[in-house]
């Protein structure tokens, strides 16, 4: 169809379009093109942060009522094109006959509905059913940055030459590491990393044990570069994937937080259950506050407005998204409750941890 709800790149007005196979590894290694090419256009389209706040402060002084503003944080990107517009230009780009490029677009696109046990794979096409706000990739991708960064500042460099590093970990650093990105409320799932970390290292850091007699025999190691290793045409590894389902639980805590804010600010006597952004807002507020003892809605409002300017507008962008259900419309000004917690838990919404 050539309809709104059906996205740029799929749209047509052929009924019939040619069915073409896609191999699995190269489905893969097109969703990491199609997140290469967006992270060069990120980059290109990056404004100075003082740029962006002097022009978030004009737009405040212009608006009487909510209208959401752009985000200023550092990993904030203005001006830049949606992402269903950009996948448009990808497929045209790598396809430049039409004909041709309608075809694998469709096949991509079934692809990965398909292949639904393939996290990159699941995570792109919920983005383009705008499911999933495309934040939440780049804020997983500086979280998982964040994970390599903090495990290897507290890593052994094992390397014999000056010009290379080989960097090596403990089981009790990981661990103390894990601990200090997630909290000790996820033990049971630290373990379960531990694990998996075994999987990914054991027979690399056994021969590497055998050839450094002057490494502890009996201590387990892991090589930093290993764990964060993905190689072009796979999947993540088993450690990756256990780190994401554990910022997945992390996240998902976070937003049943919201939700049992949200839920004392409904209409218990109306047949239809909205919510408002100034309710969503309240909400989140509450949440992020909630490790300062606030929860009244204006103190916590107050208490961001003067620490934390930058989240303040990250969560306007955020609930900007959750009241856009149709890509191609503007916000609404109410949503049903139930459409709400979904789109919640599609939003890029996640508690503080540790500032990298």
């Amino acid at each position: 169809g050539v309809g709104e709800s059906v996205p740029r790149f799929l749209r047509c007005e052929d009924p019939l379009v040619f069915r073409r196979t896609l191999q699995l590894r190269d489905c893969l290694l097109l969703t990491d093109e199609i997140w290469k090419q967006r992270k060069q256009e990120k980059e290109t389209y990056k404004e100075p942060v003082n740029v962006r706040r002097r022009s978030v402060v004009r737009r405040r002084m212009s608006q009487a009522r909510f209208a959401p503003v752009t985000a200023v944080s550092k990993t904030s990107v203005t001006c830049w094109k949606p992402f269903d517009e950009f996948l448009e230009n990808f497929f045209i780009q790598v396809y430049g006959i039409p004909r041709i490029r309608l075809e694998w677009a469709y096949t991509y696109y079934e692809a990965i509905t398909n292949h639904k046990d393939y996290l990159s794979l699941q995570e792109v096409k919920r983005i383009i059913d705008n499911e999933l706000d495309e934040n939440c990739h780049w804020h997983l991708f500086t979280w998982l940055e964040q994970a390599e960064r903090l495990i290897s500042g507290v890593a052994t460099d094992i390397s014999d030459s000056e010009e290379t590093e080989h960097l090596v970990v403990s089981r009790d650093q990981l661990q103390a590491v894990l601990y200090e990105l997630t909290g000790s409320q996820f033990e049971s799932k630290i373990e379960n990393l531990l694990e998996k970390a075994i999987m990914v290292n054991g027979k690399d850091m056994e021969a590497q044990r055998n050839e450094n007699r002057s490494l502890l025999d009996k201590e387990k190691l892991f090589d930093v570069k290993l764990l964060f290793f993905k190689d072009p045409g796979e999947e993540f590894n088993p450690f990756i994937r256990e780190l994401i389902a554990l910022y997945g639980g992390i996240k998902l805590g976070f937003v049943e937080e919201i939700v049992s804010t949200l839920e004392k600010s409904l209409d218990n006597e109306a047949e239809i259950k909205e919510v408002t952004a100034a309710q969503l807002r309240d909400a989140i507020y509450v949440a992020y506050t909630a490790a300062r003892v606030i929860s009244d809605a204006a103190s916590a409002k107050r208490e961001l407005n003067i620490i934390e300017p930058a989240r303040k507008s990250d969560i306007e962008v955020c609930i900007e998204w959750i009241m856009k259900p149709s890509m191609n419309e503007p916000p609404v000004q109410s949503i049903p409750y139930e459409m709400a917690v979904k789109r919640l838990r599609g939003s890029n919404i996640f508690p503080v941890t540790t500032e990298g």
